[in-house]
């Protein structure tokens, strides 16, 4: 998964840390809360739940463009392009986020052969 979006993933692993930090935090102090104090907590977490699926929002758009390039780059048919169906889902999730990582993988890999190829010839 080694993508030229370094600064955006090591953006998502502080900020994915930190979220784990809000909730320790907010689990730590759970116990013995009134009720304004519980929903507050509810919301924050909500809040973050949120954030973590912008996060993977940004993510996936950022690997998409990318994509997009490489298919161009490719010269890759609509046919061609359908077979990743996840492409145009709005399921915002880590998932999709594995899903396209792992594609955008695959299509380095067949960019490096072609280009491989073409040099020889």
């Amino acid at each position: 998964m080694d993508l030229d979006l370094s600064l955006n993933e090591e953006l998502g692993e502080a900020g994915k840390d930190k979220l784990l930090e809000c909730l320790a935090v907010m689990q730590r102090h759970w116990a013995g809360c009134s009720a304004t104090n519980v929903r507050r907590r509810k919301e924050w977490s909500e809040l973050l739940n949120d954030l973590e699926k912008l996060s993977w929002k940004f993510q996936i758009n950022e690997i998409r463009r990318e994509i997009s390039t490489m298919w161009d780059t490719c010269f890759k048919s609509d046919k061609e392009r359908e077979e990743f169906p996840e492409y145009s889902s709005d399921d915002y999730s880590e998932r999709l986020l594995v899903k396209h990582w792992d594609f955008l993988e695959k299509l380095k890999a067949i960019f490096d052969i072609c280009f491989r190829c073409f040099q020889l010839c």
